[in-house]
């Protein structure tokens, strides 16, 4: 979604450096257009905000792990490779996978993921 609503020059990164970190499998992005550039200016982690009511109550996920995740479920401005990455392999990130993995196998049933090496 573009918007032409211009913001700090901290805040944002290009859209064509920003898909070149390879994480819109999980990470959400708002962008502007201005100057005939669009920008990436927030990112919110879909995976984080699917399992939020789990991982607030999941007691590995506490202080700054739970801030990480209330982040990235409300929504950042603060764009950039480094947060974003952090993010992505921080615990609360990996226990939202875990639940994926989880929600998934129950689907499918534990034996098919038996049969291929992940449980």
């Amino acid at each position: 979604m573009a918007s032409s609503k211009p913001v700090a020059k901290g805040n944002k990164v290009e859209l064509k450096t920003f898909s070149n970190w390879n994480v819109d499998q999980y990470i959400a992005k708002k962008t502007i257009d201005e100057n005939n550039r669009t920008y990436v200016v927030e990112v919110r982690c879909t995976l984080c905000t699917k399992y939020v009511d789990k991982l607030l109550i999941h007691p590995n996920i506490r202080g700054a792990a739970k801030d990480s995740v209330m982040t990235y479920v409300n929504g950042t401005n603060s764009v950039t490779k480094n947060n974003v990455l952090r993010h992505i392999n921080s615990r609360g990130h990996a226990c939202a996978l875990g639940f994926q993995v989880q929600q998934v196998a129950e689907g499918l049933g534990k034996t098919e993921f038996k049969l291929i090496g992940i449980l």
